[in-house]
């Protein structure tokens, strides 16, 4: 179930209301000063990209999971028409042996996971641009924490928001 909620999210929308936080976001912070939107800026979009570059990231792996269990599922059904006592005792093995994968995933796959995440091309960009972003204010005497924390802050909770908005509508 969790794996179609996060396939329904519509990209032109989430696109269009992380654009429109922004303009709203440059607004007020211009008023503060050009050196706290300049940095409100950074801090968005930077951050804007890393989390939603996780966000696509575990979209792809959920996506690829739906795509093989579909095929195991439809190899189990071929199965199933074959023989209803084998099915059962089928079924019965199917569930120890998928509890036992559950329960005893290997720590070097763990980590290969965990890396994959990590390491996501979206995400590396994202990195790169907030470190380049922060040498150049730091280079021009323009960064302002207070812009920077408020736009990194923004930007997660847009994210974490859409993520939570596409899990309530599909309810």
């Amino acid at each position: 179930m969790m794996r179609t909620i996060l396939m329904r999210a519509k990209p032109t929308q989430i696109l269009a209301g992380f654009a429109l936080l922004w303009v709203l976001g440059v607004g007020v912070a211009w008023v503060f000063g050009k050196e706290c939107g300049v940095s409100f800026l950074l801090g968005y979009g930077a951050f804007g990209v890393i989390m939603s570059g996780s966000f696509l990231h575990i979209r792809r792996q959920l996506w690829l999971a739906q795509n093989t269990s579909q095929t195991t599922h439809s190899q189990d059904s071929h199965d199933d028409l074959q023989s209803t006592e084998s099915t059962q005792a089928n079924k019965n093995t199917d569930q120890t042996i998928q509890t036992d994968k559950s329960a005893k995933i290997p720590p070097l796959s763990r980590f290969v996971v965990g890396t994959k995440l990590s390491f996501s091309l979206m995400r590396v960009v994202g990195y790169v641009l907030f470190l380049a972003g922060i040498g150049g204010l730091l280079y021009y005497d323009m960064l302002m924490p207070t812009g920077l924390f408020a736009g990194i802050t923004i930007a997660v909770v847009y994210v974490v928001g859409v993520g939570v908005s596409v899990l309530k509508s599909s309810d």
